[in-house]
């Protein structure tokens, strides 16, 4: 019994040295904040704080960022181009994109159609292939990888009172026939559609009205007016009227020259500008294409914004 009684005199003196250890403890700490605290200048108190406000509001904001990354990454969303690059039976598929210069990275990556109708025969397309280079920066900078392709464009006004004056309206449905085949052919996530003139526009929103995915249509922009535009309103149709009998041909092109001052499609409101007009008018087409020259700055800005905004628009599908 003494020894038991030794033992529980024990614990209660060593439970009571615990306590009274952590009382003393706790006092001090408490003393040195409040000395440390009184040294510090009320102003740098508030510096302190506002610091440390930012520093924990930064670290939130990363936080969101990874989970939104996490969420957004092609990894963990499923995406329509998975049908035809994902999976063992797909490597294939695969491997044809990493041969022709794709990285594996990309290829897991929402595919991003960038469908252009460039050509250096007329004005009006000429433009297209620096455009087309700014969509494609702005969707490598979102994250997605452009699957860039052409089509064909043809010119109404080089057309015209020829034999081949017949072509250029059936080839609204060849070009949206091109563009659905390239964009279901390959599962692609969204679609660019690049275009300036006549009938080339009203092709390509024929193809995205067909596809239902997310898609935007860019144009190349119009050219400056002509020079004194307000005195030659006819001078278009002077030149398509002309004949050997008025002027000889060197003449009318010499006196015809300013007519275009640079490139991009005709400013007239014809219906190159009038289809861009209606893009815009759907949703369809980014806002500011039938208005801003092709060499603007902005119009550049235009194709970035519109590469960046296509992949956003996969994932908000």
């Amino acid at each position: 019994m003494a020894a038991m009684d030794i033992i529980e005199n024990w614990k209660r003196v060593s439970f009571r040295i615990c306590v009274q250890s952590c009382v003393f403890f706790l006092k001090i700490c408490l003393k040195t904040d409040i000395i440390f605290h009184n040294l510090i200048d009320p102003a740098d108190r508030k510096n302190i704080w506002q610091c440390n406000n930012r520093r924990l509001n930064k670290k939130k904001g990363m936080k969101r960022m990874e989970e939104k990354k996490k969420e957004n990454c092609g990894q963990c969303r499923k995406l329509r181009s998975d049908a035809m690059k994902s999976g063992t039976d797909r490597s294939l598929a695969r491997l044809l994109m990493m041969s022709g210069g794709i990285t594996r990275a990309q290829v897991r990556k929402p595919l991003i159609g960038v469908v252009n109708s460039w050509t250096n025969l007329f004005t009006g397309h000429a433009v297209l292939d620096k455009i087309s280079r700014y969509v494609q920066d702005g969707i490598l900078m979102a994250g997605g990888t452009p699957a860039v392709t052409n089509t064909i464009a043809l010119c109404d006004g080089m057309c015209e009172n020829t034999p081949g004056m017949i072509y250029p309206l059936p080839s609204r449905d060849i070009i949206a026939d091109s563009v659905e085949a390239f964009v279901e052919g390959h599962s692609l996530d969204g679609l660019i559609c690049i275009a300036n003139c006549d009938k080339i526009v009203p092709g390509m929103l024929m193809a995205i009205m067909r596809l239902n995915i997310p898609a935007i249509f860019l144009s190349g922009g119009p050219s400056l007016p002509p020079e004194n535009s307000a005195e030659n309103v006819g001078r278009f149709a002077r030149i398509m009227a002309a004949t050997e009998k008025d002027m000889d041909e060197e003449t009318n092109e010499r006196e015809n020259n300013p007519m275009g001052p640079c490139a991009g499609c005709n400013s007239g409101m014809g219906t190159a500008v009038s289809m861009q007009i209606l893009s815009e008018v759907l949703g369809i087409g980014v806002l500011g294409n039938s208005m801003i020259p092709h060499f603007y700055t902005e119009r550049y800005n235009m194709g970035v914004w519109a590469g960046e905004r296509i992949v956003e628009m996969v994932y908000e599908d």
